[in-house]
């Protein structure tokens, strides 16, 4: 039995078995074999995680990170649509992580060209962001601008 398969084995719980499949995702990641990281961070969403784990949230980014370096935008707008339902269920309705979460569905969505749906999401993380005079507003503000600019154009 090779190496991998032994230490599979002996992660007879959830726990365990996240953290060997975000470790190994993550390291698939940083060699850029993203396939192979996809299928490891895939299998923990199947997995029950508990208080101590790697979040959801998280998996789900790392999933959306790579499905966009593959150029699976649908994929990446899926993990990033997960995300958000999390958010809206855990945090305050005006957290910096909201805002970053309909930032980035807002970017996927500007790369898919659906400029009216970005513009509705950078919108929203701009509003989260001036409340809680986040840095990233202008960032955001720079995005719609630019959103806009494409939205003439057209």
């Amino acid at each position: 039995m090779t190496p991998f398969g032994q230490l599979l084995k002996m992660a007879d719980d959830d726990e365990r078995l996240i953290m060997f499949h975000s470790h190994l995702g993550a390291t698939y990641n940083d060699l850029r074999r993203y396939e192979e990281a996809l299928i490891h961070l895939k299998k923990v969403t199947g997995l029950e995680a508990p208080e101590s784990s790697m979040s959801c949230a998280e998996t789900f980014a790392n999933i959306a990170e790579i499905s966009f370096k593959l150029g699976d935008y649908e994929d990446t707008l899926r993990q990033f649509l997960e995300i958000l339902d999390s958010d809206l269920r855990t945090l305050p309705s005006y957290h910096i992580l909201l805002a970053n979460t309909y930032h980035n569905i807002g970017f996927i969505q500007m790369e898919q060209k659906h400029y009216v749906q970005a513009l509705e999401n950078i919108t929203k993380a701009l509003d989260i962001a001036k409340k809680s005079n986040h840095s990233d507003m202008h960032e955001y503000q720079k995005l719609i601008d630019t959103i806009v600019g494409v939205m003439i154009i057209k």
